[in-house]
């Protein structure tokens, strides 16, 4: 007898808003754990899992080690023209890469 693979099938807004709270008690602002969220989120919905929600355990030993600031703000300066460099601070990653920024 095999054992079949057994699938749990959540609403995107939930899985979304279980992401934001842990984030949020781990001390990522809630704009930020927003952004994470999302982002999760929507790598799950594309099929690609490696880059979604299941991180989450990864991320929070992260900032429990130190490895991440939940409280890391991201920065960005313009380094020419058409090229910036942004510094996550110690950040999750993801919400380095999708803040919107006015360079200077």
């Amino acid at each position: 007898m095999s054992e079949k693979a057994s699938s749990i099938v959540i609403r995107h807004t939930d899985a979304e808003a279980f992401v934001i709270s842990l984030l949020e008690a781990s001390g990522v602002s809630k704009n930020n754990a927003g952004i994470v969220a999302q982002g999760l989120v929507e790598a799950d919905l594309r099929g690609v899992e490696s880059h979604g929600i299941n991180r989450i355990p990864s991320y929070l030993a992260r900032v429990r080690n130190g490895v991440l600031d939940p409280r890391a703000e991201p920065t960005i300066t313009q380094v020419t023209p058409v090229v910036a460099q942004v510094s996550q601070q110690k950040h999750p990653r993801l919400a380095s890469l999708t803040k919107t920024h006015t360079l200077p």
